[in-house]
């Protein structure tokens, strides 16, 4: 992992954990809300969004998951799933009961220090989105959007240097960022215009980070690190 060294041992415990990997189609609901709590979900590859299913039949995307992500972690201080989770490419991932979490736990203080520390750095990337939305602004949020999940992907992926395949439809996008899809449409034309990004079908480059950046005072959460604190086992 690119945040800190992980031993063999390290490698293995984790590896424990993925045992039963399982393709799943797009469209697939990994985790429904209201139902008991008992699972979680390692994400190999694909994208799954987050959120909540309205009575419209629309949703509000609280977050999007990639390769790497453990999918339903927020739920383990509770009874029931507090949002319902679905697939939105075809992925393959790998089922685990919480209680599997013990072992880890219990042999590795400092993998267990790390998950608690990439929960704190999923906190800071939600607060940075709820500061962008209260600035109203649809083309910061989508610039925001681009560039958190540009940081993301690299994390796991040496490839992912300045673009992505993005899976999500432009209504998707708008759930996850506030705007409407006509709204996230415009933007993302903006950006383009701007000489910010090109796009070609699903693929989006960046072409221009360090202005996109400049733009909205972007933070990569995943650089502005200090991990030293973390246990030795």
């Amino acid at each position: 992992m690119k945040l800190t060294h992980l031993s063999s041992r390290h490698v293995e415990l984790l590896a424990r954990l993925e045992t039963n990997a399982v393709g799943l189609p797009r469209g697939h609901v990994l985790l429904s809300e209201g139902q008991p709590a008992n699972e979680l979900v390692i994400l190999k590859s694909g994208w799954v969004s987050s959120g909540k299913l309205l009575k419209d039949g629309g949703s509000s995307i609280a977050q999007i998951h990639h390769p790497g992500d453990v999918v339903g972690f927020e739920n383990i201080a509770f009874s029931t799933v507090k949002n319902t989770c679905v697939a939105e490419s075809d992925l393959i991932a790998c089922k685990i009961r919480t209680g599997d979490l013990n072992e880890v736990f219990s042999e590795s203080p400092r993998l267990a220090a790390l998950i608690t520390a990439l929960g704190a750095i999923e906190h800071a990337i939600i607060s940075d989105r709820v500061m962008i939305s209260r600035r109203n602004d649809g083309e910061m949020r989508v610039a925001l959007f681009l560039l958190q999940t540009l940081s993301r992907l690299r994390l796991m992926n040496d490839t992912a240097q300045n673009g992505f395949m993005c899976p999500l439809r432009q209504q998707q996008i708008g759930d996850a960022t506030g705007l409407t899809s006509v709204h996230v449409s415009r933007m993302l034309k903006r950006l383009e215009d701007g000489g910010f990004i090109r796009r070609s079908r699903q693929f989006i480059e960046i072409t221009d980070e360090e202005g996109l950046s400049q733009m909205i005072d972007y933070v990569d959460r995943y650089q502005d690190l200090n991990l030293s604190w973390l246990p030795e086992d």
